[in-house]
């Protein structure tokens, strides 16, 4: 008889972290990191609390995210062949962000010709 695996807990802590990431880039605005075109006051604050974060956000999103990612296909016999990976990752990253990076540039960045508008598009808005 095979034993039931849970993995709801997990989806939790990554849903946790998640959250920590985008608290992460709240504090981003604040720190002079971001090349925006609206002027924010620095704040050290900000910077120490935001530096702190990310020392704990990414690595355990990533860390979650692989574990996940290693249980559905080695459990539960998901992704496998690259073709089917890479198929769902474009559908999942790649078209979201062909459809969002404009409306985000048009909106918060400035821009006066077609080649100002893609330059930030293709660097990763």
């Amino acid at each position: 008889m095979q034993k039931e695996i849970n993995i709801d807990n997990l989806g939790i802590l990554r849903l946790f972290a998640l959250a920590l990431v985008v608290l992460r880039h709240s504090f981003a605005p604040f720190t002079g990191i971001w090349q925006l075109e609206i002027d924010f006051a620095e704040n050290e604050s900000a910077r120490i609390i935001g530096n702190y974060i990310s020392t704990i956000s990414m690595p355990l999103y990533v860390f979650i995210s692989g574990l996940l990612f290693s249980f559905l296909r080695n459990k539960l016999n998901k992704y496998q062949t690259l073709e089917i990976l890479v198929t769902k990752k474009i559908r999942r990253l790649i078209i979201p962000y062909l459809f969002f990076a404009p409306i985000y540039i048009y909106f918060f960045m400035d821009f006066n010709n077609l080649i100002e508008f893609m330059i930030p598009f293709y660097q990763g808005a």
